[in-house]
């Protein structure tokens, strides 16, 4: 995208996209890694606001319909920045400057 978000369809989906103007709650499944393949967070059933995540990811997420499957290609001035998040040494913990790298399947939109 013109931000510099990238993103790969693995199945389009049907029905409505989220859009974040109109506030909408999302149900997703999702797995976060690291381009070195070190997986930092998943979820089995997530349902949060659309503008709750870091901007790649809410971006991503208005491009999909429900039911897609997309993997988001998150550059780091569209996730965490130059922060380091989470304690190092522990399963969550995100360098700074870390590309993210998400699969993301969007099951409901409210």
């Amino acid at each position: 995208t013109h931000t510099g978000l990238q993103y790969k369809c693995i199945y389009a989906g049907i029905n409505q996209s989220p859009h974040v103007d109109d506030a909408k709650i999302v149900k997703i499944k999702y797995s976060g890694r690291l381009i070195n393949g070190f997986q930092f967070d998943s979820s089995d059933g997530m349902e949060e606001y659309v503008t709750s995540f870091v901007p790649g990811f809410s971006e991503g997420l208005k491009l999909m319909k429900e039911f897609g499957i997309y993997e988001f290609y998150i550059p780091y001035a569209l996730g965490y920045g130059k922060e380091s998040v989470g304690t190092e040494g522990t399963s969550r913990h995100i360098p700074p400057y870390s590309t993210l790298i998400f699969k993301v399947e969007l099951l409901d939109v409210y």
